[in-house]
């Protein structure tokens, strides 16, 4: 996803049409948008150093010369991620050089500025260089994720933290909510990879809604506890090539010690941590089960005042 061509100093004027109407409606709707000029495994398609520096500034022009009022400019969405063809430019994953970058973006776009480094990391020049702290959350648990906002504040005080991306695990939605920073939602398992799906799931995507809404202050009330779980990756849609990526999505994952998984009636898997995934790996990524299309699933619901709801 590269508007850029190889020497930076092109822009594809079909992508950039495309992300003017974004912009607008975004705005229309009382909506910010973070547009991010790069991501390190996209470095390799430039063709020297110097193509890096011309692609921040023909970005940052796009950027002044629509006027916009509603945008944050996010030079480089995981600058440290060297692994690949990013160790090409270390404009984009060394600090020093992504200092130098957001001064550059800033100056010439003339909107908050900032960059994020991969989940749980936090660089102090970084910080202090940028308009807005953007930070991840992936792999962070609750406490983690509050340490890191805490940190990024005492590294540049008085700056707004955003947390743009974290996971499915939605209870570090409140958690930055009390900390007064924002909260991205991040789910690669249905908005990424395939087997994708670009609708609002039953589980997921609606808890999420629904928790959001509440740190809103917009009332609403919680449906049934017996809809407050969802056993996702069992629908149809979401068998791809053998497999399934089976989770237990619930409203309130806080109130949730444990998940005990059943394949065929048989215990699959247990889960101690939120995203209650089988095959869990971090809170945003899990293996996959091999399985035939058909196969039955149910999970237990251990709760922590002891009772246990089947799903």
């Amino acid at each position: 996803n590269n508007p850029f061509g190889e020497d930076g100093r092109r822009l594809d004027p079909r992508y950039t049409a495309r992300m003017d109407r974004l912009i607008r409606a975004a705005d229309a709707l009382g909506m910010i948008v973070i547009v991010s000029l790069f991501y390190p495994g996209q470095a390799c398609r430039f063709q020297d150093d110097l193509a890096v520096v011309e692609a921040v500034q023909s970005g940052a022009r796009f950027i002044r010369d629509g006027g916009y009022t509603n945008v944050i400019l996010e030079v480089a969405n995981e600058h440290d991620l060297t692994a690949g063809c990013g160790r090409k430019h270390p404009q984009i994953v060394t600090v020093d050089g992504m200092v130098s970058l957001i001064g550059m973006a800033r100056e010439i776009a003339g909107v908050p500025t900032g960059c994020s480094r991969r989940g749980g990391s936090v660089d102090p020049d970084i910080c202090r260089a940028s308009d807005v702290l953007l930070i991840h959350g992936n792999g962070c648990t609750r406490q983690g994720l509050y340490q890191i906002i805490e940190q990024a504040r005492a590294y540049a005080p008085g700056r707004p933290v955003v947390c743009n991306e974290d996971s499915q695990a939605i209870g570090n939605l409140d958690v930055a909510v009390r900390a007064g920073a924002s909260w991205g939602y991040y789910n690669n398992l249905t908005k990424q990879e395939p087997p994708a799906n670009w609708g609002i799931t039953p589980g997921e995507d609606r808890f999420f809604a629904l928790r959001m809404a509440r740190a809103a202050g917009i009332r609403i009330e919680d449906p049934p506890e017996r809809e407050q779980f969802h056993l996702q990756g069992t629908e149809p849609d979401a068998y791809w090539q053998g497999r399934r990526w089976i989770r237990l999505a619930s409203l309130y994952p806080e109130r949730i010690d444990h998940v005990m998984f059943y394949r065929g009636g048989k215990p699959a898997g247990l889960c101690h941590d939120e995203p209650f995934s089988l095959g869990y790996q971090t809170n945003w990524k899990q293996d996959a089960v091999l399985c035939g299309e058909t196969e039955t699933w149910s999970a237990d619901v251990h709760l922590c005042d002891g009772r246990v709801v089947r799903c």
